[in-house]
């Protein structure tokens, strides 16, 4: 689980392309690439029967592999993500 919440750093790379656009659109790029990123490492584990999570029973849920209503939280984590990733740029 480190490994993939670890990619998370990939937003440090990422802002010096994006600082110019408001918070919000940089924030849904931030949520996007998280949830893709947990989709397709959820898929490749879940393809070797090692994935921990299962959002099955979820009501939003895709494949059972990740949350659409999770989407806001995940803006809200690259927003901090950036913040302290990001404080000399």
């Amino acid at each position: 689980m480190f490994p993939i919440y670890g990619m998370a750093s990939m937003i440090g790379e990422a802002y010096p392309l994006l600082k110019k656009f408001p918070p919000l659109f940089r924030g849904g790029i931030y949520g996007a690439g998280i949830l893709s990123f947990e989709y397709f490492s959820g898929s490749l584990l879940k393809k070797h029967k090692l994935c921990p999570w299962d959002y099955s029973n979820a009501r939003l849920n895709i494949n059972g592999l990740i949350r659409l209503d999770y989407f806001p939280l995940w803006m809200g984590a690259g927003l901090i993500f950036e913040q302290i990733l990001c404080r000399r740029q």
